[in-house]
């Protein structure tokens, strides 16, 4: 049988082939970042690295990914997968374990950005495992929300445990399968040899998570067993990730990447393509950690204007009483000061957050400082309301009202 997906896009007449010997390139980009590599002190030789421009031309194409959750041991390796997916251009590309998404909309994200012709299947049982902990179908939903509307033309999302859905695929028919489900090392090998028959003479395997060694994790094992027998290469930042090449006809971008590893005349070569990535893939974690503190600083912003709404409220209803209790009204600017100052803090922490690596656990505290203000505030606030009821019980006799 065969999976069960639209029509994935038409590829424009512009893209090469996944074999062709000649890489897509942005030429001055890719030169302006190799020369970067060579101005901070990286190996001289860097420009005559053909397959580092390779990558890193296919790379460059892509940008920033749409999604980044909080979960972002995968994010780190976007950039590599984004080049990875254009330089290979699988005819079907299946994960097997996808959680919240970030792996996956990213490499569906640039199958749609540039018009490949990919099918993609996400396979999960969207209940969690012992590694990943368990959730409600929330999780799903919400992928589900964000997937559709993008990517639904040539990719499904497709509930069902690993054993159950390999029988929806023809054997010999995927080009590119990423395994990171349960991380056990009986798990990863089951999948593996599970889903090995669906594999194709071109086929690469990516396997996430071989540089962890705690908690119960084995896919370093299956990993450090599966390269002795294949050509390979591995990234040991974001938690690793192994790409092995399977099939006996993989894509000649995926031989040159492979040979780096192997030779040993190419292991400063090989280690500068890994940098390069590790690089790359801080930028998009940085970045994504801004984005969610920006959101975050506008919550905190909304909450803030909601109590100011409140209080003014209770301002108009109670003029009268007001009036009577200078005290109150002495607190309530007091109030009022420290709410200005907690926005002067977010809009400082706000600024902050474009220094992704220096700034960003300070803009953190001060917001994290801010709430506790408004909290505290809030609480003064509790208190004045308490106090303006024993004054007006006090002053209605005395008043004879």
């Amino acid at each position: 049988m065969s999976p069960n997906l639209p029509t994935p896009p038409t590829p424009p007449t512009s893209l090469t082939s996944p074999d062709a010997t000649q890489p897509l390139r942005e030429p001055a980009a890719s030169q302006a970042v190799l020369d970067s590599l060579a101005g901070v002190g990286q190996a001289q030789y860097v420009h005559e690295i053909s397959v580092l421009r390779e990558w890193l031309d296919a790379t460059l194409l892509n940008g920033f990914p749409l999604r980044r959750t909080e979960i972002e041991s995968w994010q780190a390796h976007t950039p590599f997968a984004s080049a990875l997916i254009t330089l290979t251009q699988p005819a079907v590309f299946v994960e097997l374990g996808t959680h919240k998404g970030d792996s996956y909309c990213a490499i569906c994200e640039t199958v749609q950005k540039r018009a490949l012709p990919t099918q993609c299947v996400a396979v999960d049982c969207w209940q969690g495992d012992e590694h990943s902990g368990g959730y409600d179908d929330t999780v799903l939903k919400e992928l589900r929300a964000h997937h559709d509307p993008l990517y639904a033309r040539f990719s499904r999302l497709h509930q069902s445990f690993f054993d159950e859905a390999v029988a929806g695929f023809e054997d010999g028919s995927i080009d590119l399968l990423h395994i990171d489900g349960l991380h056990s090392e009986e798990a990863v090998l089951h999948d593996f040899e599970t889903w090995k028959p669906k594999l194709s003479e071109r086929a690469v395997v990516l396997f996430h998570d071989t540089q962890v060694h705690e908690n119960d994790f084995g896919v370093f094992k299956v990993w450090s067993a599966l390269s002795k027998n294949h050509p390979h290469f591995e990234f040991t930042h974001g938690n690793g990730l192994g790409v092995l090449a399977v099939g006996p006809n993989v894509p000649q971008a995926i031989k040159r990447l492979c040979a780096l590893a192997t030779s040993p005349s190419t292991q400063a070569d090989a280690q500068t393509l890994r940098n390069t990535y590790e690089a790359l893939g801080s930028s998009v974690l940085y970045q994504g950690r801004a984005q969610r503190l920006w959101r975050q600083a506008d919550e905190l912003w909304a909450r803030t204007q909601t109590a100011e709404s409140a209080l003014d409220h209770t301002k108009q209803d109670d003029r009268n009483l007001w009036n009577r209790v200078q005290k109150a009204e002495t607190d309530l600017a007091h109030f009022k000061e420290a709410h200005q100052a907690a926005w002067a803090r977010i809009a400082k922490a706000e600024e902050d957050l474009q220094v992704y690596q220096s700034a960003h656990q300070e803009a953190w505290d001060r917001i994290r400082q801010a709430e506790d203000e408004l909290t505290s505030m809030r609480e003064l606030n509790t208190q004045l309301q308490e106090r303006h009821e024993k004054l007006l019980k006090i002053a209605k006799p005395v008043l004879g009202l």
